[in-house]
């Protein structure tokens, strides 16, 4: 019993790690201490393969795992288990109880075992408005306005930056939150105004030196609107623009930066019933002239975007979990959207359904066999290359060893063997300078280890830790 509390304890205090920032935000109420707290998540292990490696997440993970992935599918890889890399969070905070109010300095060190970056850096207050003591007050660095595929690993909405707002305003029959973030990535003042015909993204040399910019986001999100005892609902809308002295800049009279970065916005509801590893949850989106973030300046921005995401967890009885997800994303590029967008096709379909059947022993071992199936449409812009279906597919088998048999009990150790193949029909997605044009881009969203059409596949055979604190 004391090991699901501590779980459960310390899933409540990962924000990280939360479906979608539930109700109360509980590491500012009741979970608040005055002084010092360190507390964190982490992944991390090794694996073997000897095929050829598959996509560019396998250079990413900082591990040798053969990353099973759809070529040019710039989502979310085949399924997470056995086929994901490292990743840290490192969280010290400081609290302070005085004056009936509840007070967080909050940093977060993220970490893929190669590099360090300070994610989070905020101070939030709870108690300060007498009429509305559960309401929450914040200035800022922090993750914000995100939900989660778990198996995936995917966020289907996530507006993570700098800001300040208010979260958790209760309205009796739901609570409110709003923020602001603005775009961050490096700089939080944003970038001297650059070419944007350059693919190396150089800035521009024509002596406009100190003109800067930056995407912000207006977030709002109605949340724990109880429909049922174990049904709730949420709305959100979220409303996007770009503003900064470079805005009427362009690059021999092309484009202005206001141009390449229009006004947008995402709308959306999720509908959750049960908690914890007893949950269905659905969650749909649409954005326009954006993607699944406005905060993430790398991200392509089409025209629009629909996603509709299911998950949830089931336990059948002691000895059997079940875990689910289906997921479909859809985006076009109209003629505005290919103009201020670097890409080769200009409508694509994303799917992928992944299940996770686990065997319960006892309390210390467990055997999970997760199965996952991925799959893309590209429509090839003309002179770009063809059109075509990309899939592919992934079976991990892993024993585990646990200190505890529910999902979130933690530390887990995995001993896994993954296999799978994927199916190439098409390789636009290398061509985003036009057919034939060499590609010197990183992104995992173009692929130069699948350069030809065709089936490929690998195995890997490793070991990994998950753990929080």
């Amino acid at each position: 019993m004391k090991t699901r509390i501590f779980a459960l304890s310390a899933l409540a205090l990962s924000c990280s790690m939360a479906h979608a920032q539930e109700a109360a935000l509980d590491y500012l109420g009741a979970q608040v201490v005055e002084g010092a707290r360190f507390w964190g998540y982490g992944r991390g292990g090794t694996g073997t393969s000897t095929d050829k490696v598959l996509g560019l997440r396998s250079d990413l993970a900082n591990n040798g795992f053969n990353i099973i992935e759809t070529a040019g599918n710039p989502h979310a890889q085949t399924g997470r288990l056995g086929n994901e890399g490292n990743f840290a969070e490192f969280h010290i905070d400081y609290g302070l109880v005085l004056n009936d109010m509840n007070w967080v300095i909050k940093t977060n060190i993220a970490t893929d075992m190669e590099k360090f970056n300070l994610d989070e850096w905020w101070v939030a207050g709870q108690g300060v408005f007498k009429s509305n003591p559960g309401a929450v007050i914040w200035v800022g660095k922090r993750y914000y306005q995100r939900y989660k595929a778990e198996i995936l690993d995917y966020h289907m909405l996530q507006n993570d930056g700098v800001g300040a707002g208010i979260d958790d305003w209760d309205f009796g029959f739901a609570k409110f939150n709003l923020g602001i973030t603005k775009q961050e990535n490096g700089d939080s003042y944003g970038q001297d105004f650059c070419s944007i015909n350059d693919p190396t993204y150089a800035c521009d040399s024509s002596g406009r030196s100190g003109y800067r910019g930056g995407y912000h986001s207006v977030n709002t999100r109605l949340h724990g609107m109880k429909i049922t005892d174990n049904i709730a609902a949420g709305l959100f809308f979220n409303y996007g623009f770009y503003a900064g002295s470079d805005t009427t800049l362009s690059e021999n009279g092309s484009m202005t930066a206001k141009d390449m970065n229009p006004n947008s916005y995402q709308a959306g509801f999720q509908i959750k019933q049960g908690q914890w590893a007893d949950f269905n949850e659905f969650v749909v989106r649409y954005s326009s002239d954006i993607g699944k973030s406005m905060t993430q300046d790398w991200l392509d921005t089409p025209s629009t975007q629909i996603g509709a995401f299911f998950q949830g967890m089931q336990e059948l009885g002691d000895s059997f979990r079940l875990q689910y997800a289906l997921v479909y994303e859809g985006q076009k590029f109209d003629d505005e959207a290919l103009k201020r967008n670097l890409v080769s096709i200009d409508k694509s379909d994303w799917g992928n359904i992944t299940i996770r059947p686990t065997y319960i022993w006892d309390d210390r071992f467990s055997t999970d066999l997760e199965l996952s199936y991925d799959q893309i449409k590209l429509n090839a812009r003309e002179g770009y290359g063809e059109s075509g279906t990309n899939s592919s597919y992934k079976v991990t088998l892993s024993q585990n060893v646990h200190i505890g048999g529910t999902f979130w009990d933690r530390p887990v150790l995995r001993f896994f063997v993954t296999y799978g193949q994927s199916d190439t029909q098409t390789t636009v997605y290398n061509n985003r300078h036009g057919e034939g044009v060499e590609n010197p881009s990183w992104e995992w969203r173009h692929n130069p280890y699948v350069t030809e059409k065709g089936k490929n596949s690998a195995t890997t055979v490793g070991a990994q830790f998950e753990t929080w604190w």
